[in-house]
């Protein structure tokens, strides 16, 4: 069952290499998102496959690029690109991490619970962002 597959191949620091385990987090997580910021009266644009951030987020004169991640762990650290980093500096103000930790999955499959985190840009320190990875161009 893909609850199994969840727990035999969550590796360390939480990544989750199942794609349908990590879909399905992903998913469960957009969707919460959408609720949570369109409950506030704001218009939700998802933005996911174009933009560096998941969610454009509107209402009035006001702006919200809204990063979106989800996660069986404890939420203690998310996984962030160099695309998303980028962003967030540029748009600090603007900029809000929805978190959703501490999934769980259900008989069938299906992700559910979980705890919503939201941080606003201006509380994410530079010193707090670590790299992990970088592009080596061959020659």
């Amino acid at each position: 069952a893909l609850a199994e597959r969840l727990l035999r191949q969550l590796a360390r620091d939480g990544f989750q290499s199942d794609p349908a385990v990590r879909r399905e987090i992903e998913e469960y997580s957009m969707t919460l998102a959408k609720i949570h910021f369109g409950e506030m009266q704001y218009n939700v644009e998802d933005t996911a496959a174009t933009k560096p951030y998941d969610l454009l987020c509107t209402k009035a004169s006001e702006t919200k690029y809204v990063e979106v991640k989800g996660t069986v762990e404890l939420g203690l650290k998310v996984w962030l690109t160099a695309n998303e980093v980028e962003h967030l500096e540029n748009h600090r103000s603007d900029y809000i991490l929805f978190v959703v930790h501490s999934i769980r999955f259900g008989e069938d499959g299906k992700a559910n619970d979980g705890i919503k985190k939201i941080v606003p840009g201006q509380v994410i320190l530079s010193t707090d962002l670590r790299a992990v990875q970088f592009e080596l161009t061959l020659h």
